[in-house]
């Protein structure tokens, strides 16, 4: 990005999605692994909290011990409860 954010900033906000929150509308499942390294915890969390604060229907859900993607056996069965119950939810 030619530097960081703090020197630049605007490449990267203007590839940031929360630039374009005013017109999030459609209810979002977020769900987010704490030790993942390629997305970090306080993205997940600001995305959430904006979305709340707009009133779009959001959940939020953690795996504290997962990384990027959620593999673990119980893990994977309740991440994929978590997706299926949100479509059932939000797609009819």
């Amino acid at each position: 990005m030619g530097g960081p954010i703090w020197e630049k900033g605007g490449q990267w906000n203007d590839q940031s999605p929360i630039r374009y929150a005013g017109n999030f509308k459609t209810p979002m499942l977020i769900t987010q692994g704490e030790l993942d390294f390629r997305v970090p915890l306080s993205e997940s969390m600001t995305t959430f909290k904006l979305l709340q604060r707009l009133k779009v229907p959001t959940r939020l859900v953690l795996f504290p011990d997962e990384g990027h993607w959620i593999l673990k056996g119980e893990n994977s069965r309740k991440h994929m409860d978590e997706v299926l119950n949100w479509l059932g939810r939000y797609l009819q």
